[in-house]
């Protein structure tokens, strides 16, 4: 049997230390965990499902969150419509069409009960899907993680007094002290 490895298909580009979150509390820890491994792999299956976990981190209830989100914040989530109008909801709402089709589908990939949708992991139609899924989840999960964990704070990585090692400090250190960018290009973590 050969077994065929494909490179890692991530996003690489922004991948630099200056700025990063500054985490308050482990549910922020805890989410940039599973954010960081869902984008680090390249199988969509597990990504989805570990976007799913950060959903659940604290709350518990990503269906009915899922569809106030869209339907209060549209505007503000990083999702064509364009993906959402090619899934097949069937009359479902999209939290409860992303719990049982997305989620529990490839939790429970051959164990599902008759009328339950099956995944055919070796079929383009379904990989195509699942690929878009993921894309839409990631949004929500990035939204959660910023408005309901409330990860905005940040740190960066600097040289106090221009010189010397670089550490990372907050904003408030940054106003008391004189510090100069450790490097000169800036970051992104979501």
């Amino acid at each position: 049997m050969i077994i065929i490895r494909f490179a890692f298909c991530g996003g690489t580009k922004n991948n630099e230390i200056s700025v990063i979150p500054e985490i308050e509390n482990n549910e922020q820890r805890e989410a940039l965990i599973l954010f960081r491994e869902a984008k680090s792999t390249n199988n969509n299956y597990l990504s989805f499902l570990f976007f799913w976990q950060i959903l659940e981190i604290n709350f518990g209830k990503p269906i009915d969150w899922i569809d106030k989100v869209y339907r209060k914040n549209r505007n503000k989530l990083n999702i064509s419509e364009d993906y959402i109008n090619n899934l097949p909801l069937n009359g479902r709402n999209l939290g409860y069409y992303f719990y049982d089709d997305f989620r529990n589908a490839i939790s429970h990939i051959f164990k599902r009960k008759k009328g339950k949708k099956r995944i055919k992991i070796d079929t383009p139609n379904d990989n195509i899907l699942i690929s878009t899924g993921r894309i839409i989840i990631e949004e929500f999960a990035r939204f959660f993680i910023e408005n309901e964990l409330k990860l905005k704070k940040e740190l960066y990585l600097v040289r106090k007094e221009g010189k010397g090692f670089p550490i990372y400090v907050n904003k408030e250190f940054t106003r008391k002290h004189y510090c100069k960018k450790a490097y000169k290009r800036p970051f992104r973590y979501l």
